[in-house]
């Protein structure tokens, strides 16, 4: 999300609407032809614990906060909120069919969400209504500085972005056909997305860690803090790892070619990888940044930004250039 930083500033001193002219790196993923796989293998009822529990000590997740779900595909980070006990949780997805199938799901399991079929740039929700708004998997495939304008305008003054990714972490090794052997599991399976997508490439350290940063420090949020850490998960079966990639945000093969992908995939893993247990490690990173209170309302319904002198701009920018 946000390649532009220039246009993200910009968007928000002078309420105007930017377009980024930038197309190169932006992923259109669309989910509704693996709903059904989504409901087998990605309905995390909310994650884990541990990822909660390092949010509450950033100022997340606490009692009576409300709470938005950006585009949440599927919902499993709102769901963890509502199953911790937080009773205002909102989720907004641009999909029908996610926005349906996040609804099937927390019917399901008890809990009571507010999901919400609404564009990311325009969600309809009013100004300064939430005390946290947080995006899993979605702030890295936009171009568009309207959807941090909308943030911005919907978070209350002092309220937290939180930027999140958990997914598994792909081998950054160069595919190779003739490759005997491999060190992992998501090795074998990272190679073999690459020679299905020669343009396909796993979340690098900048994408995932340092264009966050970038991004709502040139916004004038301050506190920015950020964790990470690694859990391998234990036990996978062959089917729910092969269901898990053709969920995955960071897959975009068309449905023909993710079929003859997935059937490639499944003879790989019997041949490299026999054993019904497979060990895949997950990456679980989150950004926590405040929302400073000079933030003002446009009579629009945009975000306006007053221009801080040098001597109000925040002091904890982490040193990018």
């Amino acid at each position: 999300m946000l390649r532009s930083t220039r246009l993200i500033r910009s968007a928000l001193i002078s309420g105007e609407k930017h377009l980024s002219t930038q197309s190169t790196g932006k992923l259109m993923y669309d989910f509704n032809h693996t709903v059904e796989d989504y409901r087998r293998y990605r309905n995390e009822v909310g994650l884990n614990q541990e990822f909660y529990h390092k949010l509450f000590r950033y100022g997340v997740g606490l009692e009576g906060q409300k709470i938005l779900n950006l585009e949440s595909n599927g919902g499993a980070i709102a769901r963890g909120f509502a199953l911790r006990g937080i009773k205002d949780v909102t989720a907004t997805d641009s999909s029908a069919t996610m926005t349906e199938h996040a609804r099937t799901v927390n019917a399901a399991y008890g809990v009571e969400i507010r999901c919400k079929l609404a564009a990311k740039e325009q969600t309809g929700e009013p100004d300064n209504s939430y005390d946290v708004v947080i995006t899993d998997q979605a702030w890295y495939w936009e171009d568009s500085s309207d959807v941090f304008a909308e943030i911005t305008r919907i978070l209350r003054p002092d309220g937290k972005l939180v930027v999140a990714y958990n997914d598994w972490m792909p081998d950054m090794q160069q595919a190779d056909n003739h490759r005997q052997t491999y060190r992992s599991v998501t090795d074998l399976t990272a190679d073999l997305l690459r020679q299905h997508d020669p343009s396909w490439r796993p979340m690098d350290m900048y994408r995932m860690y340092l264009q966050p940063f970038r991004d709502v420090t040139d916004a004038y949020y301050v506190n920015a803090k950020a964790f990470k850490f690694v859990l391998t998960e234990e036990g996978v079966s062959h089917e729910f790892w092969r269901g898990r990639i053709r969920t995955s945000p960071n897959v975009s093969l068309a449905e023909n070619k993710m079929l003859a992908f997935d059937q490639e995939h499944a003879e790989a893993l019997k041949k490299h990888f026999p054993e019904a247990g497979l060990k895949v490690p997950n990456m679980h990173y989150a950004l926590v940044a405040t929302r400073p209170s000079m933030f003002l309302s446009h009579p629009q319904a945009k975000t306006k930004l007053a221009k801080p002198t040098e001597d109000q701009r925040p002091s904890n920018r982490p040193g990018l250039k």
